[in-house]
């Protein structure tokens, strides 16, 4: 299978196999929001931060 990529608010994520399923344990997210919050260098860029009041909701993508 061929990477392709999927433009997501200006950033650049490759894209997922059909049928792939995001079901992180409570530990994952745990450990991604501890470095998050000290501003720690984060794994990837598959999670995109925005404003979401800064939008009307059909507009988020």
């Amino acid at each position: 299978m061929s990477e392709q990529e999927i433009s997501m608010g200006g950033k650049s994520l490759q894209a997922l196999p059909t049928g792939y399923v995001f079901k992180p344990t409570d530990e994952v997210v745990l450990e991604y929001l501890s470095r998050k919050v000290r501003g720690l260098e984060l794994p990837s860029n598959a999670v995109i931060e925005m404003d979401v009041y800064a939008r009307e909701p059909w507009l988020l993508k």
